[in-house]
């Protein structure tokens, strides 16, 4: 077992430390391995809670967000057409 502590600053920035075998505190950051768990990394979820999942977990979420940073540059872009209008014929 290990003792984990998370500060969030009113500004919303977390700073996390992790207890060591000899008892002392070392400040982890995003995806630090578990100390016992191969495999696992340390991830805050969108309410600041912490969870220890598989890095291939960690690498899903980061995919997850660029698709939604690209998704609102990809409707601005599939608008209206911005050329010339054609008028029907008679």
């Amino acid at each position: 077992m290990c003792d984990l502590y998370v500060h969030t600053s009113t500004g919303g920035a977390i700073q996390a430390w992790i207890a060591v075998d000899n008892l002392q505190w070392m400040s982890v950051d995003l995806e630090h391995p578990h100390p016992y768990l191969k495999g696992y990394v340390l991830n805050f979820c969108a309410n600041g809670e912490p969870s220890w999942v598989k890095k291939d977990t960690v690498r899903t979420y980061k995919g997850r967000m660029k698709k939604r940073e690209r998704k609102p540059q990809q409707d601005k872009s599939s608008g209206p057409s911005s050329g010339p209008l054609s008028t029907p014929s008679k």
